[in-house]
């Protein structure tokens, strides 16, 4: 798998199933999405995979790879609530 397919699958597989999975870890999806593209897994198929890492092992490539600039706040409650919208 080439790392441009690896972070493909760390994406798609937050965006699609909400995981934060490691980066690594997603080189099964990666393997898996490139078979099917190429038509080596019969339609129907029920198909598994294990993935090993969380994605607190790679908290970088997370904040790299989002295209969502993170709020830097106090670390005091009431400020971090009302960052949220909860106040």
């Amino acid at each position: 798998m080439s790392d441009d397919e690896i972070l493909a699958a760390y994406a798609l597989t937050a965006r699609m199933e909400g995981l934060f999975a490691e980066p690594a870890s997603t080189a099964p999806v990666a393997g898996l999405l490139r078979m099917g593209r190429r038509g080596l897994i019969p339609k129907g198929s029920l198909v598994t995979l294990t993935l090993t890492g969380h994605g607190l092992k790679d908290p970088d490539t997370a904040m790299n790879q989002s295209k969502v600039e993170a709020p830097v706040v106090e670390p005091r409650l009431e400020v971090v609530m009302e960052s949220l919208a909860f106040c």
